[in-house]
């Protein structure tokens, strides 16, 4: 069960305080105007920083349950590219010479891969790919039907997604740096893994 959500940056750093979690001010406004707005924080940084324990903190202060945060990429359940490919066949994946960007290794989840790909700067972006039926059209004023490799798709410009359905598999490409050319120019760029 959710608590509600704090109302001040004062608020969110008491609450990741009731969970010995110190969070400074640049922290706490960063996750106080993800909540509120209801988007998505990107948290990077180093191993050892405190990115999985700033989310433990934050769940648990506002109540969220859930499956715990593996404590390791292992754990999660991560693979490579040949072990993804073998749980989801039909698997893509960027050409080598993608424009400098490297993946680590893929996550499966059931029928899903997601694999991170960061670039030169602040570039990056997902790629999502599970088994699916259908990718549904553009709902809302946000999202705008394009082509995509050749198939219907749509891209959402407030959640910065592209998705299309393509051999009987839902992709997505997701990015907050990234804008609709670019990640059409990425899909174009997906190679059989």
């Amino acid at each position: 069960m959710i608590t509600t959500i704090p109302q001040s940056v004062e608020e969110l750093q008491r609450l990741l305080g009731d969970q010995q979690y110190i969070a400074d001010r640049g922290l706490a406004i960063s996750l106080f105007l993800a909540l509120k707005l209801g988007r998505p924080t990107f948290l990077e940084g180093e191993a050892g920083v405190g990115k999985t324990e700033v989310a433990k903190a934050l769940a648990a202060g506002l109540g969220v349950e859930g499956r715990p945060v593996p404590a390791t990429w292992a754990e999660a359940g991560t693979a490579t590219i040949a072990e993804a490919a073998r749980a989801l066949p039909g698997l893509l994946v960027p050409r080598e010479n993608l424009a400098g960007f490297g993946v680590g290794a893929a996550r499966v989840d059931g029928d899903t891969v997601s694999q991170v790909y960061a670039g030169p700067g602040d570039r990056r972006f997902a790629l999502v790919q599970r088994a699916a039926g259908h990718v549904a059209p553009p709902a809302d004023g946000d999202e705008v039907g394009v082509v995509v490799r050749g198939e219907p798709g749509r891209y959402s410009y407030q959640r910065g997604q592209l998705d299309w359905l393509e051999g009987g598999i839902a992709r997505s490409l997701r990015s907050p740096t990234l804008g609709l050319a670019e990640l059409l120019a990425v899909a174009e760029g997906l190679e059989p893994a």
